[in-house]
Parts: structure tokens; sequence; C-alpha cells
């Protein structure tokens, strides 16, 4: 990943980290980076969606350490989210759509429940 004008890099680097220890947790890697190209550009031209972005993988990465995601930082996914359902093509919508019945974090799970295997 190569997203510095969208996150921190260490913060991408600590979130990456944690999803690679865990088969469900590679297996969300593939899907984000299926569309990365995508919603790098998208966060080139929408200046919310990179600061949602931001804001989502310094919370998602935060959460990986402490096992809990900050209210604040599910928001911030939710919107992510939400902004990429808006701007993506069909393909990201799907992804999307799939990553929100997947991920337990804006509800209130733990990172454990996210990457169990």
């Amino acid at each position: 990943m190569t997203p510095t004008t969208v996150a921190p890099a260490e913060s991408l680097r600590q979130l990456q980290h944690a999803l690679d220890r865990s088969r469900h947790g590679r297996r969300l890697q593939r899907l984000i980076h299926t569309h990365e190209r995508e919603v790098w550009a998208l966060a080139v031209v929408h200046p919310d969606l990179r600061h949602h972005l931001a804001d989502a993988a310094a919370g998602l990465t935060d959460a990986a350490e402490t096992g809990r995601l900050a209210p604040d930082a599910a928001r911030a996914t939710s919107q992510m989210l939400c902004d990429l359902d808006r701007f993506g093509t069909g393909e990201l919508r799907h992804t999307v759509s799939v990553l929100r019945e997947e991920l337990p974090l804006p509800r209130g799970g733990s990172v454990t429940d996210l990457l169990h295997d």
C-alpha cells in the first residue's frame, strides 16, 4: 500500500500486519486489494473520502492493538463504506456490501470476532 496522502503509512502497516495473522483477515485484504486503485483514485477526487479513510485506518489500527473499536472509529469506518458505496463502481459497491455483512466492528464486535479463523 502506498497511500501516504490517505493515511499514515505506519497505521496502514500495523493494520496490514493485524490482518495477516488470520485466514479471515487475509481474505479481507484480498477484497480490499482488488479495488485498491479505484479507492485511491476516488480518494484523490473526494477529500471527505480521503479523510474518512485516514480516520478508519487509524481507528482500525488502534482496534487491532486494543481489541475494541472506539465509537468515533466505528463512525469513520461506516462513513468510509458509505462513501465508497456512493462513489464506487458496481463491483466496488458489491464488495462494500460484502464487507458490511462480514464486519462486526461497526456493530460493536471485537477485533477477535473479525479476525476469527
